[in-house]
C-alpha cells in the first residue's frame, strides 16, 4: 500500500505527536507519518531524530497563508490544517492519506483501516456505532449531534478525482469557518463532515469498533478490540481524569493505557514541550499580543482584509494594526477593534445602539470598565 499517515500538532503538543508517531511505527514501520507543525521549530526539533517527518505550514497548499494564520488562533489552524495537509500527502505520490489526531494512541493494527482509506476515495468513522442505552443515552447522543456524527479525528482519503473534490470543498468551509460555534451548527471543522455522504460518491463509513475508542463511546467498546485509542482532552498534570470534557469517565475505565500513556508522554519529553515556545502566530510583528477578538474583526472584514496585506506587520498607514487601532468615526473615541466588536455583540447593540453618536461617550466607558478586561485585549490596542 502506498499510504501515508498524517497528524497536526503545535508546538505545545510535540510530545503528544512524538507518542503518536512512535507508536503508530510500532505496529506499521512501513507507513511512513508526516507532522504538520502548526508553529514554528525555531531549531528545538531535529526531524532526524524523530518518528515523523515534520511538514513546514508554507508547503501546503494554503492561498494566502499570513491571513489564514491570523484569522485563526492556535487551536484552529491545527484543525484547520488538515484537509491541506491530506492534499500535500497525496501530491506527494501518496496513493492514499489516513489523518489521525496526535492525541491518539495506536495500540493494534489498523491494516483495514488503511485499506478502506487506499480503496475508497473518502473514508470516515462515526463517533458512534449502535444507539446508546442507560439513563445518559439522550444527553451523550445530544452531544454527538452537536459535535458531529463522525470524528474529525480520523480521516482518510483516496487521491482519485472525488477524494480531491472532497478535500478542495473541505478546505473551503474549514478557511473561514473553523470555529467552535454550536448555536450556528458548527464544532470546527467536524460538523462539515455531517454532509460529506450526501455530497460525494464513493463514500465509506468504517465502523470497526476497536477504531477511534474515546471517552464518547467507551463504554460500548471492548477492550480486546482497541486498535486506536483518542486521548482527546487527556491532560498529562491532571492523570486522574480521562478526559477534561466529561466527568462521568474516572480514569479507570481505561486503567490499563493511562499509566503508559502517562509515562510515554514524560519520556517525549511532555514537561519541556509545553513550554518550549510560545505560539509563533500569537503576535503582531512588534511583539503586541492578538486577542481572540482582533482574529474575528479581521475575519469580518472578509475579501476587504486583502487591502491590509500580511496583518501580522504593523508598519505604515495601510496595515491592519494602524486600522485597527484608528478611529472608526464620530468624535474619533471609538477605534476600529471596538467598533468591531460592537458589531459581534447583539447585547451591546441593544445598549449602545448608536456607538459612534449618541452613545460614544457610554460605550467607550464601558470599554475601559468592562470591555478590555472581557474581551482580554492588550493595553497597546486600547
Amino acid at each position: 500500500m502506498n499510504v501515508a499517515i498524517a497528524t497536526v500538532a503545535a508546538g505545545n503538543y510535540v510530545s503528544f505527536a512524538r507518542v503518536f508517531a512512535a507508536s503508530a511505527r510500532r505496529h506499521h514501520p512501513d507507513i511512513p507519518v508526516l507532522l504538520a507543525l502548526s508553529d514554528k521549530p525555531g531549531g528545538r526539533l531535529d526531524p532526524a531524530g524523530e518518528h515523523f517527518e515534520v511538514v513546514d505550514l508554507s508547503e501546503l497548499p494554503i492561498s494566502e497563508l499570513d491571513a489564514f494564520l491570523f484569522r485563526h488562533s492556535r487551536r484552529q489552524v491545527s484543525i484547520a490544517v488538515k484537509p491541506f495537509l491530506l492534499q500535500y500527502a497525496l501530491d506527494s505520490g501518496f496513493d492514499a492519506v489516513v489523518y489521525i489526531d496526535a492525541d491518539v494512541l495506536v495500540v493494534g493494527e489498523v491494516t483495514n483501516l488503511l485499506e478502506a482509506s487506499s480503496s475508497n476515495a473518502i473514508t470516515l468513522v462515526p463517533h458512534l456505532l449502535e444507539p446508546l442505552e442507560g439513563g445518559d443515552r439522550l444527553s451523550r447522543e445530544l452531544n454527538i449531534l452537536q459535535s458531529g456524527a463522525f470524528n474529525g479525528g480520523v480521516v482518510g482519503v483516496r487521491g482519485t478525482g472525488e477524494g480531491r473534490r472532497f478535500l478542495a470543498w473541505w478546505q473551503d468551509r474549514v478557511s473561514r469557518d473553523c470555529r467552535h460555534a454550536v448555536a450556528e451548527g458548527l464544532h470546527y471543522d467536524q460538523r462539515w463532515l455531517d454532509l460529506v455522504p450526501a455530497y460525494f460518491e464513493d463514500v465509506h463509513v468504517f465502523r470497526e469498533p476497536g477504531v477511534n475508542v474515546a471517552h464518547w463511546n467507551l463504554p460500548e467498546r471492548d477492550a480486546s478490540d482497541w486498535r486506536l485509542f483518542h486521548f482527546s482532552g487527556f491532560q498529562p498534570h491532571h492523570p486522574e481524569a480521562l478526559t477534561q470534557y466529561s466527568d462521568r469517565l474516572p480514569v479507570g475505565t481505561a486503567t490499563q493505557l493511562v499509566p503508559l500513556y502517562l509515562r510515554a508522554l514524560l519520556d517525549a519529553g511532555w514537561n519541556e514541550t509545553r513550554r518550549w515556545w510560545e505560539y509563533a502566530y500569537g503576535r503582531f510583528d512588534n511583539g503586541v499580543r492578538i486577542p481572540a477578538v482582533v482574529r474575528a474583526v479581521y475575519g469580518d472584514l472578509g475579501g476587504d482584509a486583502a487591502r491590509f496585506g500580511n496583518p501580522f506587520r504593523t508598519a505604515g498607514t495601510g496595515s491592519f494594526f494602524h486600522w485597527l487601532t484608528g478611529p472608526a468615526g464620530g468624535n474619533g473615541g471609538v477605534s476600529q477593534l471596538w467598533h468591531g466588536v460592537h458589531a459581534q455583540r447583539p447585547d451591546l447593540q441593544v445598549a449602545f445602539p448608536d456607538p459612534l453618536g449618541a452613545d460614544e461617550d457610554a460605550f467607550g466607558a464601558w470599554v475601559v470598565k468592562a470591555g478590555a478586561a472581557e474581551h482580554a485585549v492588550p493595553a497597546e490596542l486600547m
